[in-house]
């Protein structure tokens, strides 16, 4: 009992203590693990601080690299630029190099001048010291000797004269464009933002305009140069005078006429009614000041078709003309020949026939009866006659007495071989043989020509060669084809003998014989030959875009077509447009949007394409010329309504009859209106329009224009024509298709018609007239390319167009405009005082 008691309270008395050591083991592994945790969070939060730092040395690192990434795209735009200087310096280096080998050369030039001189002046010395050695033996031959050595002295001194002259007027030219050159570099152009002193600028801007006039008197051909200088002058003007200060408004006129000469025609329109509105505020209407800036305006309306206004304005200029100058003012006679001209482009020939009555007599009263300006405007007045009785309005007995006398009156005070004697001649001969009705009295009026020719100047002269020209082509008109090709090659054999077969004029002869020879049955093959040639010269000597060379291209594509050699003729047509619609480098751009040689390819293509069956690449083609005329010639004239007749039938082979009659309408009216209601022309659109509303089931409109053709031919040509028996068969075809359609009560349009004027088919249906085929013209109005080109026109003995004036002269009846520049036309001069003639060069 007492033993067990011992070991329980021995038991008793251990507890506390292992309770202690084991509570003591647990504070101590507490505290172990809050170290640990301790260190933990410092660890994490070590990491952290360099997680936040590894992220911040990342941005930092972006940062760099868009940084770098920037510094090497600016280095690339640095390297870039600095490639384009070194290219800009390289093409000025070569541009000064340039122009130190022009100064060399003129700088030769001029000391070969000056040793020229120099041997003139010994060779003067020389025969002057002969002259002094001479003794002649008697009186006779002492005055003999003192009259030849005083005239020797007066040749050498003139010629020394003249060569002193040239030479320092080139070197005058040469300091002139310097002085301009430089002043436009150092003003930085026309720049309104100068900020010169007052008095500088307009001293600047005066001798600007100083400048820019002595190169317009030397007759220097840089139309740019010409702008810049004058931009210059206006825009430093404007800064420091008044808006209608005279100066400022003569600089702004200046300016209007360069863009016109540039062909920037709105920019010109604009500044030329500013001149005038503000030279009428302040000087007047009458003043020559208003009336130049209203002549130029009207000009420029004219060249852009606003025929209207231009007319308007035309008048009013005349009329303060006579009252301020005269009647017989260079002036007033100017402006009224711009009027006369628009007047007959507009086909109103009685104004037109009153007006040229009284510039015929102002002409005489200013400079004489035989002056040239008396026999031009002479011819024009007969001109007039002429085509009023073309067109039905005038006695044929009249024109031809005014004609007769031009003619006569030409040959009186020029001579038989003067170009203008032998256009007014040639006008003549046309003209009796067409609207005359005498054919023999026109081939005598030509032979009589070429006989006072060759007894006055000689079987081989110029004005020889072309009177055989114009009689050759008037008997290859009349089918006399032995007696024009014996013609036609004996002035080419007579101009190659004496100018060269290289001559423009001799190449021109070669390009009429071949013209001649592909109009022969049987001998195409000789004609491709003669056109190839006479086109392969042209190209050599006057280039492959010039109108010559393009004339001949154009002849040798239309025998390639008539051959049978269609795709040839229009890869050979389009690659000649593709160069014109591209620029050769000769016509500034803003005229490169009307070019006569484009409208003239472009006629020729449609026709190709028309005749080879692809209408509507015709028809493409048509529409791009018909727009070029609208757009730039004057309404109603025969060009156009030749391109709105070949449209038509293009149109009308595709089934669009609706816009082909309206066409058609057009061109019926224009013939109307500039020839006469009879004339083929006139009577083929009203065939072709007739036989389009017969297409359309429209034959009791159709029926009295077949009627209208019947009769024509038959007045024309006679009952028994072959023109007449065609018409009278479709007249008889239309009717009878009329009458079909009443009786089946239909009225849906009939089937097309055949090509080419083929006989009725199996239906019934009415033929159309061939496609581009037209009612023969009388003789005189083929072959008209052949003329030679100052006497081209003549045998419509339609005026000429003025030079001064509308874009629209026609050259053939196919449609090829001639292509004008802009002219700048003057009363006055730069310092208002007046000029005796308003008509300055085209630049």
């Amino acid at each position: 009992m007492a033993g067990s008691v011992g070991i329980g309270d021995a038991a008793s008395q251990d507890g506390p203590q292992d309770i202690g050591a084991a509570e003591t083991d647990a504070g101590l592994a507490e505290a172990a693990i809050m170290q640990a945790k301790a260190r933990s969070t410092a660890t994490r939060q070590r990491l952290e601080a360099e997680l936040r730092e590894a992220k911040d040395l990342e941005g930092r690192l972006q940062k760099v690299r868009a940084g770098t990434l920037a510094a090497k795209q600016q280095l690339s735009a640095e390297l870039q630029a600095a490639a384009a200087v070194a290219a800009q310096l390289e093409e000025a280096r070569g541009q000064r190099q340039a122009a130190e080998a022009e100064r060399d050369r003129f700088l030769g030039e001029l000391e070969d001048l000056r040793i020229q001189l120099s041997t003139l002046a010994e060779q003067r010395a020389s025969l002057k010291s002969e002259i002094e050695l001479e003794r002649p033996q008697d009186g006779k031959g002492v005055e003999a000797v003192i009259k030849g050595r005083e005239g020797l002295e007066e040749w050498v001194d003139e010629k020394l004269e003249d060569e002193e002259e040239a030479a320092a007027r080139q070197e005058f030219c040469e300091q002139t464009i310097a002085r301009a050159n430089a002043l436009m570099r150092a003003l930085g152009g026309a720049n309104t933002q100068n900020a010169e002193a007052p008095i500088v600028a307009v001293e600047n801007a005066r001798e600007a305009a100083s400048l820019a006039d002595q190169l317009d008197e030397m007759g220097v051909e840089d139309s740019e140069l010409d702008c810049g200088l004058r931009q210059l002058s206006l825009a430093g003007l404007e800064q420091h005078l008044e808006t209608d200060d005279p100066e400022v408004l003569t600089a702004a006129n200046a300016l209007g006429a360069s863009f016109d000469n540039l062909g920037d025609h709105e920019s010109a329109l604009a500044l030329y009614r500013r001149a005038l509105e503000g030279r009428q505020r302040r000087l007047g209407e009458d003043h020559p000041q208003s009336l130049d800036s209203g002549l130029l305006l009207a000009n420029c309306l004219a060249q852009n078709g606003a025929t209207q206004e231009a007319e308007a304005l035309y008048r009013t200029v005349l009329e303060g003309c006579r009252r301020s100058l005269g009647a017989s003012h260079g002036g007033t006679l100017a402006c009224g020949e711009q009027l006369a001209s628009l007047l007959e482009s507009q086909a109103e020939l009685s104004a037109a026939w009153q007006l040229r009555r009284r510039l015929l007599e102002g002409h005489r009263e200013a400079s004489g009866e035989d002056s040239p300006e008396a026999l031009e405007a002479m011819a024009r007045l007969a001109a007039v006659l002429a085509a009023s009785a073309i067109a039905g309005a005038a006695s044929p007995a009249m024109a031809s007495s005014a004609l007769q006398a031009s003619a006569d009156r030409h040959k009186q005070v020029l001579g038989a071989g003067h170009p203008s004697t032998l256009e007014a001649t040639h006008k003549l001969a046309n003209f009796l043989a067409g609207r005359g009705g005498n054919a023999n009295a026109a081939e005598a009026v030509l032979r009589a020509s070429l006989e006072s020719c060759s007894q006055q100047l000689g079987s081989t002269s110029s004005g020889t060669l072309t009177s055989i020209d114009l009689l050759a082509i008037f008997l290859e008109g009349r089918g006399r084809y032995v007696e024009a090709e014996v013609l036609f090659r004996r002035a080419l054999k007579g101009r190659s003998a004496e100018l060269g077969s290289g001559h423009e004029d001799t190449l021109l002869s070669a390009h009429n014989l071949g013209i001649f020879l592909a109009g022969l049955p049987r001998r195409a093959a000789e004609a491709e030959q003669q056109l190839r040639s006479a086109f392969e010269a042209r190209q050599r000597q006057l280039g492959r875009l010039h109108e010559s060379t393009l004339e001949s291209c154009r002849q040798l594509v239309q025998q390639l077509a008539s051959m049978g050699r269609c795709n040839e003729a229009v890869s050979m047509l389009q690659q000649v447009l593709h160069e014109l619609q591209e620029g050769d480098g000769t016509l500034p751009c803003a005229e490169q949007a009307y070019d006569g040689r484009i409208l003239g390819c472009l006629q020729d293509l449609g026709n190709l394409l028309r005749a080879s069956g692809d209408f509507a690449g015709g028809e493409a083609a048509y529409r791009q010329a018909l727009g070029l005329q609208q757009r730039h010639i004057a309404r109603r004239r025969p060009e156009t309504a030749d391109t709105e007749y070949n449209l038509g039938l293009c149109l009308g082979k595709q089934g669009k009859h609706a816009e082909a009659e309206s066409l058609l309408r057009s061109a019926a009216d224009t013939y109307t209106l500039w020839y006469s209601a009879c004339d083929p022309c006139t009577l083929s659109a009203l065939q072709q329009l007739a036989c389009c509303l017969d297409t359309q089931g429209r034959g009791a409109e159709a029926e009295p224009l077949h009627r209208r053709v019947v009769a024509g031919l038959k007045a024309a040509n006679g009952q028994s024509h072959p023109s007449v028996v065609e018409a009278e068969e479709l007249l008889a075809q239309s009717l009878k298709c009329t009458l079909r359609n009443a009786t089946e009560d239909s009225s849906g349009p009939v089937a097309d018609a055949p090509d080419e004027g083929a006989g009725s088919p199996a239906t019934g249906t009415p033929p159309r007239l061939g496609l581009g085929r037209r009612l023969r013209e009388p003789q005189l109005r083929t072959a008209l390319v052949r003329q030679p080109r100052r006497l081209r026109r003549a045998h419509e003995a339609l005026p000429t167009q003025p030079a001064q004036s509308l874009q629209g002269s026609a050259q053939n009846r196919s449609g090829q405009p001639r292509s004008q520049k802009p002219f700048r036309m003057q009363l006055v001069s730069s310092k208002g005082e007046l000029q005796q003639s308003c008509v300055s060069p085209a630049k």
